[in-house]
């Protein structure tokens, strides 16, 4: 099962906070957090584009609590599970939110009890890039939220399914 991750995080650097992580299943399945506490700091980009969309409420999530709730909703698929980012920020930010476990180097990932394997995915060009970008865009013309978690997750998840419709060649690499 692939599953299409963003997260937003503080800023471009090695001491990068969590924000929001935001999960797509192949399937429509969807699972949104935003950190409580949030970072003490963030970039100006972040504080101009991302913290406004911000949601509160039910999609608050105290970071001690991410591995267990992401874990829990992580087992409803079963089998081999392949988190789908299309950054190594990312990856990078989730490992530090899940406390710096599975190292920097390996793209085999335990959360809990359940082992995912990260990939990255690369846009492809030509032909099946412009079908890429189109559904990607197509994504923020319904909820223009773009740099919110979950709304970018959705986006990345229908640009890799049109290309999966338009290309059989493998697509998406490991880290």
């Amino acid at each position: 099962m692939n599953i299409y991750i963003d997260l937003e995080f503080s800023a471009l650097s090695e001491s990068a906070e969590a924000i929001s992580l935001g999960a797509v299943a192949e399937n429509g399945a969807e699972f949104y957090v935003e950190f409580d506490p949030p970072p003490a700091s963030c970039s100006d980009f972040v504080a101009g584009h991302v913290l406004p969309l911000l949601q509160g409420g039910v999609f608050l999530c105290l970071r001690q609590e991410f591995s267990s709730r992401l874990e829990t909703w992580l087992r409803q698929f079963g089998g081999p599970i392949q988190l789908v980012a299309d950054s190594s920020w990312d990856w990078y930010v989730l490992r530090r939110a899940l406390g710096g476990v599975g190292g920097q180097t390996t793209d085999v990932l335990p959360i809990g009890r359940t082992c995912v394997t990260l990939v990255t995915a690369i846009p492809p060009t030509g032909a099946v890039g412009d079908v890429y970008e189109t559904a990607r865009l197509q994504c923020f013309l319904r909820d223009p939220r773009q740099h919110h978690a979950l709304v970018d997750a959705r986006a990345l998840r229908a640009a890799e399914l049109s290309r999966a419709n338009t290309q059989t060649d493998d697509v998406i690499t490991r880290l």
